[in-house]
């Protein structure tokens, strides 16, 4: 590609060239870094008689560059500038917040590639059409997709629109696309008041405490499609919900896989709601004692966690997290940077009202992890609180990514955690590791009883040691 002072210079190690930042070693000027001094350390443009044309023709800065001698960010602004100026030639208000925002990305080659994806221009020049007029109701007239939905995001994170539960909206457009397709007036009604007034209303009083949780989404979800599933079924049996007979739920049951035991949300509220009469719901099997790692298998997986650099660094700290502490995932994904204390020469975690300490070595890892979270390249996260990232904006990472990660290491979450537990309970009483990491007391003595620790005399124990005392 080149002959410079060192030498000829292939392909690869010229472009790494023009990628290279910081600051030279020799003369401390800050830019572009193309060469190397004696020790291997870089050096600019001066200093290693490397003459490389990293000068932008628009704003000057030392930088690689991309089309027409203007490098990547200037080309970035320029798309960007194209796709939200509506016809009028005017940029909406609402969309100069996300505009600045994907100007200033980390990795402006990342920003231009997604900004010219024919689906997201087509999604932001409609937006940007929108003029004064762009609200949530304009987003929501736009086709269902993933870019309209990670674009709300975009708006919402930076102020351009006022957050929203976003789970909530999603179920009420997919109950809504549900009952179009229910044929018999009567099922739909039965279905939709299940939908609306039991799943929908258990998600808005959930959003009142917290925003509701991907796994609260996807339950209402499956609650609805079995319970639809459940009426076509005692249709094809020539029967109507208030006919409904214990043989027909010990036939439904019996007759299918074990995915329609999930019925009993809906069987619940039918009694509740007096459409059926005098049945018993089944009560599905406790699977906790099954699903659990040998203490062998428990050790092998941490080791794994502390020494496999080939996993991503983010599913090694969420795998210990749950093999060294019993986290559920929902839980761990949703910690927040002001959850973890670096700053000392012990590092700390809290997980409830307690600060824990992190043992060495995962420590280290823990800290490499918070100096570098993945995932804050672009413009998805504004002022991001989370310690675990995710791909949408605003949002930290998703539960069922991180479970299938710890599947595919050979660490399942809920086998993790149970035998997290079982090793816990026998070395500390339930209601002491209950505060400590977070979960209820009945939780905690669930593990201990099944893990066949005795603490039940424990609370008996400190108060005769309080009274000699």
């Amino acid at each position: 590609m080149a002959r410079w002072p060192d030498g000829s210079v292939c392909g690869y190690c010229y472009r790494a060239a023009h990628r290279t930042r910081g600051k030279c070693s020799q003369c401390s000027h800050e830019g572009v870094l193309p060469g190397r001094d004696a020790d291997g350390k870089p050096t600019c443009r001066d200093c290693s008689g490397i003459k490389l044309n990293v000068d932008c023709r628009h704003c000057g800065a030392e930088d690689e560059l991309y089309r027409a001698g203007h490098c990547w960010r200037c080309v970035l602004a320029q798309e960007i500038d194209i796709a939200l100026t509506g016809v009028d030639g005017v940029m909406p208000d609402r969309l100069k917040p996300v505009a600045a925002a994907l100007r200033a990305m980390p990795r402006a080659n990342s920003g231009l590639t997604w900004i010219r994806q024919p689906h997201v221009r087509q999604v932001l020049q409609r937006l940007a059409s929108c003029g004064d007029g762009l609200d949530h109701d304009a987003l929501d007239q736009l086709p269902a997709s993933r870019t309209r939905e990670y674009i709300r995001g975009l708006l919402i994170e930076h102020r351009a629109l006022p957050p929203r539960h976003r789970h909530i909206d999603d179920y009420a457009e997919w109950l809504t696309r549900k009952l179009a397709a229910i044929e018999d007036a009567e099922e739909r009604r039965i279905i939709e008041r299940f939908g609306r007034w039991h799943n929908l209303r258990r998600l808005r009083r959930h959003a009142q405490r917290n925003n509701p949780t991907q796994g609260a989404f996807l339950r209402a979800k499956q609650s609805t499609t079995v319970a639809i599933d459940f009426i076509e079924w005692l249709r094809g049996r020539g029967l109507a919900l208030e006919h409904l007979r214990q043989a027909d739920i010990d036939g439904w049951y019996a007759g299918g896989p074990t995915t329609r035991g999930l019925v009993e949300t809906f069987l619940y509220w039918a009694i509740s709601q007096r459409l059926v009469h005098a049945i018993t719901v089944p009560r599905r099997a406790d699977n906790d004692a099954a699903a659990t790692l040998g203490d062998p298998q428990r050790i092998d997986a941490i080791r794994r966690v502390l020494t496999d650099d080939s996993l991503a660094l983010s599913i090694r700290i969420s795998a210990g997290l749950v093999l060294l502490f019993g986290q559920p995932v929902h839980r761990l994904v949703a910690l927040r940077i002001d959850d973890a204390d670096t700053t000392g020469t012990v590092v700390r975690i809290r997980f409830g009202d307690d600060w824990l300490e992190v043992p060495e070595p995962f420590s280290d890892l823990l800290k490499t992890h918070l100096a570098a979270r993945p995932n804050l390249q672009t413009a998805a996260h504004r002022d991001c609180p989370w310690v675990f990232p995710g791909f949408r904006p605003g949002q930290h990472l998703s539960p069922q990514h991180v479970r299938a990660a710890l599947r595919e290491i050979g660490a399942p979450a809920l086998a993790s955690r149970t035998a997290t537990w079982r090793q816990l309970v026998k070395d500390a009483p339930p209601a002491v590791l209950a505060e400590a990491l977070g979960v209820s007391p009945a939780t905690a003595m669930r593990h201990a009883t099944l893990a066949g620790a005795d603490f039940l005399s424990y609370a008996a124990t400190r108060t005769a040691n309080r009274d000699k005392a």
